[in-house]
């Protein structure tokens, strides 16, 4: 996505690998429909209890955040988000969004806007599917174990089933946010 777009907009990329794969497909949409830049925050990943940044299995080619004061600016909005939006006296603008449902008014995303969600629904993303795929090739080839796997699945029936207990249980913060088995 590099590209000299029609604007900047700054994109709080945190979560696991899923929920980085979603922002990203969403950042892919925000370039794609605007032309805008998509610069990555990356400041979620230097905190402790912060998953690690795993896109890099991938055949992508971000634009990372590297401008300090930008930054700064960025940190303060992101601290602050919760109490009072001053994103307006730093001469921006912040997104945050409300629900994991298809939001429309994401069309209207305008310049200097940094954006924070996690943007779950294929409806941002679903008319740029092919180049989502492309962006999602691995960099590295599959190994001879996980090429074996797949063709033992591919000629018998298979399923997977990944039941998410830790951090959903565990911190009081999530209980009573998201649904568990």
């Amino acid at each position: 996505m590099k590209t000299q777009g029609k604007g900047k907009v700054y994109l709080k990329m945190n979560g696991g690998l899923g929920n980085q794969m979603f922002q990203w497909a969403f950042a892919r949409m925000i370039h794609e429909t605007t032309d805008m830049d998509v610069f990555l925050d990356m400041s979620f990943f230097s905190k402790p209890y912060a998953r690690p940044y795993q896109l890099k299995i991938f055949n992508l080619e971000p634009l990372f955040l590297d401008d300090s004061f930008v930054e700064f600016k960025l940190d303060l909005i992101w601290k602050l988000r919760n109490f009072v939006n001053i994103a307006p006296l730093l001469g921006m603008k912040f997104y945050q969004e409300k629900t994991f449902e298809f939001d429309k008014s994401i069309s209207k995303i305008e310049p200097n806007t940094y954006i924070e969600g996690f943007f779950q629904s294929d409806i941002y993303f679903k008319q740029f599917e092919s180049q989502i795929r492309k962006d999602f090739m691995f960099v590295s080839p599959i190994s001879k174990d996980n090429r074996e796997l797949i063709a033992k699945m591919n000629n018998q029936n298979s399923i997977a089933i990944h039941i998410r207990r830790g951090d959903y249980v565990s911190k009081a913060r999530y209980k009573n946010k998201y649904a568990h088995c």
